[in-house]
């Protein structure tokens, strides 16, 4: 298996070799702050070399797909537009942005560290809270879970809704876990 440091700089050996024959856009190079990981691969985003070093607009790329590197095996190849569109979906395109974390855990790793949260740490004798099924956002450098009773979960009762709850927060690179207020969760508005 990978460390992100091997896939990224396999990722870079692999634009490098491709961009070669790009003619004016062959000056790229990686976007670390940009980079995560899904599901076993590793995502690297890229742009060309005067967009990123001087701010030249006109020279930004548009359309290009990003890297993927399995973890496992180390192959590279260009992710599709379905998975873009995937990605897009999850946001996990949109929220990042230079000088944010980059996320050492992905989607499937956070939402199973917001479950054990919720069991050993907020559900109680009375009220035993789970995730919402598809209620996940990913903001800056951390993952956002909506949460509810099982009770209500279950049966759709309003009479079972756990009230004044908020979002479970798992940090990306940490894992560390908290409940946000309702308050707090409002603000944000995820879902």
């Amino acid at each position: 298996m990978l460390d992100r440091k091997e896939a990224e700089r396999r990722a870079a050996e692999f634009l490098a070799a491709e961009s070669a024959s790009w003619g004016p856009s062959s000056p790229v190079r990686l976007i670390p702050e940009y980079c995560f990981v899904d599901g076993g691969r590793f995502i690297a985003l890229y742009d060309h070399v005067d967009y990123l070093d001087h701010g030249r607009e006109d020279m930004q790329l548009g359309g290009n797909l990003p890297i993927a590197v399995d973890l496992a095996s180390g192959s590279c190849r260009f992710t599709d537009w379905d998975e873009m569109d995937d990605f897009a979906v999850r946001g996990l395109l949109d929220q990042c942005s230079p000088g944010e974390d980059r996320l050492m855990l992905d989607r499937e790793e956070a939402a199973g560290l917001a479950r054990e949260f919720l069991d050993e740490k907020v559900s109680h004798e009375g009220m035993a809270l789970a995730l919402v099924e598809g209620e996940c956002a990913r903001l800056g450098g951390a993952f956002y879970f909506d949460c509810q009773s099982v009770a209500h979960l279950r049966s759709g009762d309003p009479r079972d809704m756990a009230v004044g709850t908020g979002y479970v927060r798992v940090d990306g690179e940490t894992g560390e876990c908290r409940m946000l207020g309702a308050t707090e969760s409002a603000r944000l508005d995820l879902f």
